[in-house]
């Protein structure tokens, strides 16, 4: 499996449909694939080698996007890293990954002077935002208009694709790695479960920094679909972009699901063109479910439960048990069921699985398990059990194959 391979598909069956809606710089496919084998080039040109490891800081936005897949195209491990953290942090995970680039937005800017001086393996600033170009860095834009374009280096499999912090498992300072194929394999799997409409249109509302961001804007490429890209991440500003771009493909977390909702207030028509949701964090009340189906009958809600070390889908609620012909009530809702080609059990202390409905450590073994936490053969060693990953999550699972936690 390799990312890139889903940017050239849709390149080839979709060139002159919309890859990119940012105000006033839209994309088609065809021009995507093209920015991002001239990125590729310039960041080569750089001294970016395959296997190097850049940092890309700032939020969700089309550049981003750009460069993760320039990155990738070019060989190189992308990691995104929150602009939001605190200097301190933020220069600690930059030397923690030993990054030896950094590409930021408007976010970052206020750190461009820091990250130069308190990160030693930084060779080169990258900057793709609006404002002034920051002194001794390099204009993404301009690198992609000087350089010509490159072949895709073919990277894929279990090379590694990109590092993201946040472990659910061993702690904020652990950097969990993911390859290839474990993101393609997440995007595809959420994908089989029916989490896309057809000729979508997307907007991912979530921390450009979370492991499930990285594999649903990757599932919309894989679909050819469009990416809404907007400022803020807000309850106006989702429902507005809503509107405007006719969404049909909304991810974003629970907590800001409800804060969209209650911003409607009583007319949701603005909202009649989503049809699949994806949120992440707890799972929706039963009365806010019937109200959706009453309102947005066309439209399927999905709940990821998101695990980095599992790609930041450990399982998924499909629409089945969000819809009106499931009856159940709010203690009985679960945190979701296994995809396809993923394994989960509930186990005792001694390895044993245990029956349906007892309470245990909940392990996983299939494609989406990471590769390891960067430079932590002990800490990797003690998650990854022949073959298994070990969450330390105590689960239950009932006779339908559902997690309880």
């Amino acid at each position: 499996m390799q990312f890139t391979s889903s940017l050239r598909r849709a390149a080839q069956q979709r060139p002159n449909g919309m890859a990119i809606i940012h105000r006033e710089r839209g994309k088609t496919y065809r021009q995507l694939e093209s920015r991002v084998a001239c990125l590729a080039s310039g960041l080569l040109e750089l001294g970016i080698k395959p296997g190097d490891v850049v940092a890309l800081v700032g939020h969700s936005n089309d550049r981003q996007l750009e460069a993760q897949y320039a990155l990738a195209w070019a060989g190189a491990v992308a990691a995104p890293i929150l602009p939001t953290l605190p200097l301190e942090a933020l220069v600690q995970r930059m030397n923690r990954l030993q990054a030896v680039a950094a590409i930021i937005d408007d976010a970052a800017l206020e750190h461009a002077d820091a990250l130069i001086d308190h990160c030693p393996f930084v060779r080169v600033l990258i900057f793709n935002g609006q404002g002034a170009l920051p002194e001794l860095a390099r204009s993404q834009e301009q690198l992609v208009i000087d350089a010509d374009p490159i072949a895709d280096s073919d990277t894929a499999g279990d090379a590694p694709l990109i590092v993201y912090f946040a472990s659910a498992l061993a702690g904020d300072a652990s950097a969990v790695q993911l390859s290839h194929r474990n993101v393609c394999a997440a995007s595809l799997l959420h994908a089989a479960e029916g989490a896309f409409a057809d000729e979508a249109i997307g907007l991912v509302a979530l921390p450009s920094g979370s492991s499930t961001h990285g594999l649903i804007t990757a599932g919309l490429v894989n679909r050819a679909a469009a990416q809404v890209f907007i400022e803020r991440f807000e309850a106006a500003a989702i429902h507005d972009a809503i509107y405007d771009h006719g969404v049909t493909d909304l991810a974003l977390t629970t907590l800001l699901f409800g804060q969209l909702l209650a911003h409607a207030g009583d007319d949701w028509s603005p909202l009649s063109s989503l049809r699949r949701i994806t949120y992440v964090g707890p799972t929706l009340p039963e009365s806010l479910i019937a109200q959706l189906n009453d309102r947005l009958p066309n439209t399927g809600l999905f709940h990821v439960l998101s695990i980095v070390e599992l790609s930041g889908l450990a399982a998924v609620l499909p629409a089945s048990r969000h819809g009106p012909n499931w009856r159940g009530s709010d203690a009985q809702r679960s945190a979701g069921r296994a995809l396809s080609q993923v394994e989960l059990r509930i186990i005792d202390d001694r390895g044993q699985e245990l029956p349906r409905g007892v309470a245990g450590e909940l392990v996983a073994r299939g494609p989406t398990v990471m590769l390891g936490y960067l430079d932590q053969p002990d800490e990797t060693a003690a998650v990854l059990r022949h073959g298994w990953l070990h969450t330390g999550i105590t689960a239950t699972m009932d006779v339908d194959g559902y997690l309880h936690l």
